[in-house]
């Protein structure tokens, strides 16, 4: 039995109501149904290449359209606790699942399984090869695909004054993160409110619904910024206490946009003389080399695979004087940021 949704907030609707799942699924199929355009755009073949399909924008968004949401379920034409023969794929877009209910599983290229559970979210990197499939027919993910354009744009223009903000969620998919294929925060009430607020929003569509959508995801990464930011103190905690040169050097990276030799030493609790001398004879490198190498890395994984403007990447990544980035960058690499992002962009697949 589908269970209703019951969250901090939503008592009193749920109550007079009973929206369900199930609801919101019908909702979802009525939306895409009136759309012919919908239609086209889901069953475009995608390409493949090494045994993995390229979804792209034109494979899965409607035109005008920045959000969509689809829903994976166990079709009842297949047995249950049988993983699907499908190929892995991946995405040039953002994508969040949401386990409603259940249990939802990633696998990925290199062996490695990801199991979420009821409340879990999962916060999957662009271009990331995943193969996700749900097992039982009680299964209920709510899959969130979102423009790279419109993530960006949201962030960019309506948080651009909270860098730790930006830093969490962009660092999250191209900065020190991007080793990661996923990050996934656990049950958490206030998240679950959020997302089935947006997907009711998004499903009834009343008037001035995108603006809605738009203000639930800013609170929607909001929020997980400020979880994640409870992690990165916890590690950095753990760095203190050890003392070793790979501590000092993932605090740098943890903290590169506004690191400073002094925020290091105090935080090590070493002279900063000291600390200098100590970085230099064991890395080779001095304080400033190891920041600023650390920042280009960033820095050329957002020309890659994002379409921020170079000057926002400057102040992202910790530089007031955009200028002095351009020179820097091409002194590093012989080539300018424009031209780099033009030569990388054509590969984003390989």
């Amino acid at each position: 039995m589908v269970k209703p949704y019951f969250g901090q907030g939503w008592m009193r609707r749920i109550y007079k109501t009973m929206i369900t799942a199930e609801m919101l699924i019908d909702l979802l199929e009525q939306k895409r149904a009136q759309s012919p355009r919908a239609k086209e755009a889901f069953h475009m073949k995608p390409s493949i290449e090494h045994g993995v399909q390229i979804f792209t924008e034109a494979n899965h968004f409607r035109d005008g359209s920045n959000v969509e949401i689809t829903v994976h379920r166990t079709p009842k034409d297949l047995p249950q606790n049988v993983p699907p023969n499908m190929l892995p794929h991946k995405h040039d877009f953002y994508e969040i699942a949401y386990v409603y209910q259940g249990e939802f599983i990633n696998e990925f290229p290199d062996g490695n399984k990801l199991v979420a559970t009821d409340g879990h979210l999962i916060l999957m990197n662009p271009y990331a090869a995943h193969l996700p499939y749900t097992v039982h027919r009680e299964d209920i993910v709510f899959n969130i695909l979102l423009r790279k354009s419109y993530v960006e744009q949201i962030l960019v223009n309506l948080l651009s004054g909270n860098k730790l903000f930006l830093n969490f969620f962009l660092d999250s998919i191209y900065g020190h993160h991007q080793e990661n294929n996923y990050m996934i925060f656990a049950n958490n009430l206030e998240i679950q409110d959020l997302l089935f607020s947006l997907i009711l929003e998004n499903c009834e569509q009343k008037l001035y619904y995108e603006q809605v959508v738009d203000s639930y995801f800013v609170a929607l990464f909001a929020i997980l910024s400020r979880l994640h930011q409870t992690e990165i103190e916890h590690n950095i905690q753990k760095y203190v206490q050890n003392r070793t040169l790979t501590d000092v050097i993932s605090y740098i990276k943890l903290n590169y946009s506004d690191v400073t030799l002094d925020k290091v030493a105090e935080a090590f609790h070493y002279s900063t003389g000291y600390l200098s001398r100590w970085i230099k004879r064991k890395t080779g490198s001095s304080f400033s080399d190891l920041v600023s190498q650390y920042r280009l890395e960033v820095a050329k994984r957002y020309l890659q695979n994002s379409m921020l403007p170079i000057e926002k990447i400057t102040e992202i990544i910790g530089y007031s004087d955009t200028s002095y980035f351009y020179k820097f960058f091409k002194k590093q690499l012989g080539i300018s940021p424009q031209e780099y992002r033009k030569q990388t962009v054509e590969n984003q697949y390989h």
